[in-house]
């Protein structure tokens, strides 16, 4: 697969050891929204301007429109998800929350982080 460049910081870096201490996670799901709308909709947009589908969320078992990523659904995800992993360092768990968008057949990608 091609190599990732980073187009984006993370919204936040955890305040501690674990992956659950993110502060726009522990702010609730208001700030979540706040903090992750701008990015979902830059995300989507280059993905548009490369001619991707519009993809889906990834981390949901629904099929959710990748949208719903600002959603309160979306954000209970992320906490079950994150107590599945709580127990691992940021950046090992940080692994299991990509979600990976190819091009031209695997020579670059962009991707996303939950």
């Amino acid at each position: 697969q091609g190599e990732c460049q980073r187009c984006e910081d993370p919204v936040s870096v955890p305040s501690s050891a674990k992956p659950s201490s993110l502060a726009h996670l522990q702010a609730g799901k208001s700030q979540w929204k706040l903090s992750m709308e701008p990015v979902v909709l830059r995300y989507c947009k280059a993905l548009e301007s490369l001619s991707y589908p519009y993809p889906q969320c990834d981390l949901c078992t629904n099929d959710h429109a990748f949208e719903h990523v600002v959603a309160e659904k979306h954000y209970k995800q992320v906490w079950r998800k994150l107590d599945e992993v709580d127990h691992l360092s940021y950046a090992d768990a940080r692994e299991d929350f990509w979600q990976v968008h190819p091009f031209q057949n695997g020579r670059f990608c962009l991707r996303f982080n939950h």
